[in-house]
């Protein structure tokens, strides 16, 4: 998060504020907790996006194709945006692209299934 909002400059993440990390002897510092700045009238996009197309869905009809195509938009704009910050983190080592492991790949795969 410090990285998108402080460095990459992406203003659709709240700045952080502060956070709290662990540190032991055997492992590397891990955070644990993070507080980011109060967004008044603030809504979770993805919450807000996947209740309008439920409504949408139980409602046909309601919505016109063109005003749907323009949340799409608004998304993909958004979502591009989002990539272009990260990618601007190339060189950063918490930011650089790995494979992901067996296990990681098994774990977001039931996670998927769960939601």
């Amino acid at each position: 998060m410090a990285f998108l909002s402080e460095e990459a400059g992406f203003t659709a993440v709240p700045p952080l504020a502060g956070y709290a990390e662990v540190v032991s002897r055997s492992r590397s510092p891990a955070t644990v907790a993070m507080l980011q700045g109060f967004v008044a009238d603030g809504e979770d996009a993805y919450e807000l996006v996947a209740e309008m197309v439920t409504s949408w869905l139980l409602a046909p009809g309601s919505v016109s194709v063109e005003y749907a195509t323009e949340v799409a938009a608004d998304i993909g704009t958004l979502t591009a945006g989002l990539h272009a910050a990260l990618a601007a983190g190339r060189g950063v080592p918490d930011l650089e692209p790995r494979r992901a492991t067996r296990d990681e790949l098994r774990g977001w795969y039931a996670d998927a299934r769960l939601q």
